[in-house]
């Protein structure tokens, strides 16, 4: 069963994303952007980027549905095939996004 959503905040600007997973969207949403309004986002390139362009400047996408047990595969895939930088590099930083991508190319 398909209960989450990988999905990315994405700065118009450049390209730019955070991105998650989660099973509730509208609330994980929600929860950002408080966070984000009120300069109190764990993720501090994304909270830089959010004072410096403002908030239109970002948009939100779904990227993928998939089950809870493929939520972390399925969001590091999405991760190393995201075309530009990532804010939230500590999911990359120990490898694992680039060894799920080499994986799942080679399926």
């Amino acid at each position: 069963m398909y209960n989450h959503i990988v999905y990315a905040l994405v700065n118009r600007e450049d390209n730019s994303a955070y991105i998650g997973v989660t099973n509730n969207f509208a609330k994980r949403l929600l929860e950002h952007r408080n966070k984000l309004n009120n300069t109190a986002h764990e993720c501090m390139e994304l909270q830089l980027a959010w004072v410096v362009f403002g908030a239109n400047k970002f948009y939100t996408i779904e990227l993928a549905y998939c089950s809870y047990e493929m939520r972390r595969t399925v969001e590091s895939y999405c991760i190393a095939e995201w075309p530009g930088r990532i804010y939230n590099n500590y999911n990359s930083q120990s490898g694992m996004a680039e060894r799920v991508y080499r994986q799942l190319k080679d399926l």
